[in-house]
């Protein structure tokens, strides 16, 4: 039996109707359109199901986003202070050897002294006490830069807690401090073997 082209066209609107109420009036299986058929499908169209749920799922982008965006910042916030930490450990390296480097040519000085046989015994002998106390401070000092670089990366691997920053910070102020009262007691070394050469002269 063929139907009229209007009839059928009554049918299938009837059919709509009668699918979009009964997906108004009955709970959605599901909002996943994956796992819905058609009647589901009517379903959450028409009750907003699907909305929600693209909703919910920008939602949850949002968040990610944002967490994403703050674990960026977070590394590159380490980066910058691991980057100033290297900075500040190779400057403290290069201190510590030009230091080295000039306590080793006071010991070289003191031992031309010695061996031209030019200034007395008691003026070496307090040369030599001076140099020794200062090798000695110079040790102190160079142990104390290792502890302080030490701690400085223990804090920056997560070892230490951020809160021994301020620690870390004292320490390397102390040890600038340390550092300039040798670079003048090896300067002061330096004039003193000077003026020892030119009198032995």
């Amino acid at each position: 039996m063929r139907l009229s082209r209007p009839f059928a066209s009554v049918i299938a609107i009837s059919l709509v109707i009668t699918t979009s109420a009964f997906a108004q009036s009955s709970p959605c299986a599901t909002d996943d359109p994956r796992q819905g058929g058609f009647f589901n499908g009517m379903c959450n169209l028409s009750n907003g199901g699907y909305e929600r749920r693209l909703r919910a799922r920008q939602d949850e982008l949002s968040v990610l986003d944002k967490t994403r965006a703050d674990l960026e910042k977070k590394l590159a916030s380490r980066n910058l202070a691991l980057r100033k930490l290297e900075q500040r450990i190779s400057e403290t390296h290069r201190h510590a050897q030009e230091r080295r480097n000039a306590v080793a040519a006071v010991d070289a000085e003191i031992a031309t002294l010695k061996e031209r046989r030019r200034v007395s015994e008691a003026q070496l002998a307090a040369i030599q006490a001076d140099n020794e106390l200062l090798s000695q401070e110079l040790a102190k000092h160079m142990e104390h830069t290792r502890q302080t670089e030490l701690a400085s990366r223990a804090i920056q691997d997560g070892a230490l807690a951020v809160a021994a920053q301020h620690t870390v910070e004292d320490a390397e102020a102390r040890d600038r401090k340390e550092g300039e009262q040798l670079d003048r007691r090896i300067s002061e070394m330096r004039k003193l073997l000077a003026r020892a050469a030119a009198q032995s002269r």
